[in-house]
């Protein structure tokens, strides 16, 4: 979905919480590769779904890194992979951990880098807000 803004008079797009921004894989399929990790080798998973071990190992390196920011550093070495993983998917609303998320960090769940600051013109403001929908489908 686009929206067209009043302020800045450009149109901005509004992406589900399945897309990561600037990734080329959706949030669920990295986290089923994520999940499955206990159960098989990385050589096994990266063979059946077409992904560089490099790759494997970025999301991994961001899975924990997210982890531990998103339960601070003491709770994060306490909690298994295992455990935070079923924690994600047991929550009433990944929308609600999504926000929540943008919130604490500047950027979506297992997205790679902050969102990008604007520096030119000096009298442009860029502001990433995120927001509840007036409607739920579901």
């Amino acid at each position: 979905m686009r929206v067209f803004c009043d302020s800045c008079k450009h149109a901005h797009a509004i992406l589900p919480d399945i897309i990561i921004p600037y990734s080329s894989y959706s949030l669920f399929f990295i986290l089923f590769i994520l999940g499955d990790a206990g159960l098989h080798t990385v050589e096994q998973l990266c063979e059946h779904f077409d992904v560089s071990e490099k790759q494997f190992h970025k999301w991994l390196t961001l899975w924990k890194s997210h982890m531990e920011q998103w339960l601070g550093m003491l709770d994060a070495s306490e909690t298994d992979n295992a455990t935070f993983y079923r924690q994600l998917f047991l929550r009433d609303s990944f929308s609600a951990f999504s926000m929540d998320f943008i919130r604490l960090t500047a950027c979506s769940f297992l997205q790679s880098h902050r969102n990008p600051v604007l520096t030119r013109p000096k009298n442009a403001r860029y502001r990433q807000t995120s927001f509840s929908p007036d409607i739920f489908l579901f």
